[in-house]
C-alpha cells in the first residue's frame, strides 16, 4: 500500500515538472494492478464480454464510478481520455501531491490472495488534504523469471475507496488501528502466509 501511493505522488511530481508521467502511469498500472503485460506499440484492448482483469472503485470519479478496464483505470489516475465515458476525468495522480500517509485496519491473508482495508490520505503542496477509506484486494502474479528464480510478487485485483459517512477519517485521530507497516509487521504477515501455503 505504501508503494501504492508512492508512485501516485510520483506521478503528480513528474507531470509537474514535466517528466514522463504517462510512461510512469503505464509502469504503475502494470506492475502494480494484476493487468498483464503489454509491450511498446502494442495496442492494449480490453474485449467486451472478457471478465475484467481489475475491479477498480475510486472514491471520487468524475464518470462511471466502476472502471473494470484499463483505459478507465489510466483515465481516472492522469485523465485526457480519448473515450467519451471518461471525458471529465481530470486524474488524479496529477495533483501536485507532496506526501502519502495510510494505516491499516486488518488484513486477511489466504494461501493466493490478500486483503487490507483502512484508510489513507494525499496531502497536495497547497496541504490540500484528500482522504478515503480502502480495500485493496491482491493476488500473487503471474511468475516473471529474475536471475533464475521464478518471482510471483502481490499485484492488486480489487481496489475500493470510499469517502467516511461522516466525514472523518478515524485512522489520524488516535484510534487504535495499527499506525504503521513496519517489519515486524511485515515478517508476521509473512510467516503466516507461508504457513498457509
Amino acid at each position: 500500500i505504501k508503494a501504492w501511493g508512492e508512485s501516485i505522488v510520483s506521478i503528480g511530481q513528474r507531470y509537474t515538472r514535466h517528466w514522463d508521467y504517462e510512461g510512469r502511469t503505464y509502469r504503475f498500472l502494470e506492475t502494480m494492478y494484476d493487468y498483464p503485460y503489454v509491450a511498446v506499440g502494442e495496442e492494449r484492448g480490453d474485449r467486451e464480454g472478457d471478465p475484467p482483469a481489475v475491479l477498480f472503485k475510486p472514491a471520487d470519479a468524475s464518470g462511471p464510478q466502476y472502471r473494470n478496464t484499463f483505459e478507465g483505470v489510466r483515465s481516472y489516475f492522469i485523465g485526457h481520455s480519448e473515450e467519451k465515458e471518461f471525458k471529465d476525468d481530470t486524474g488524479f495522480a496529477l495533483r501536485y501531491w507532496k506526501s502519502f500517509k495510510f494505516k491499516v485496519a486488518g488484513i486477511i491473508l489466504q494461501p493466493k490472495s490478500a486483503w487490507a482495508m483502512g484508510e489513507y490520505e494525499f496531502v497536495d503542496n497547497s496541504d490540500g488534504k484528500v482522504g478515503a477509506q480502502y480495500t485493496f484486494g491482491f493476488v500473487r502474479g503471474k511468475g516473471v523469471e529474475i536471475d533464475g528464480v521464478k518471482e510471483g510478487k502481490l499485484r492488486i485485483k480489487v481496489f475500493h475507496a470510499s469517502f467516511p459517512h461522516d466525514g472523518q477519517l478515524q485512522i489520524f485521530e488516535g484510534s487504535e488501528m495499527r499506525h504503521q507497516v513496519d517489519v515486524e509487521a511485515v515478517e508476521e504477515a509473512q510467516a503466516r502466509w507461508g504457513r498457509l501455503l
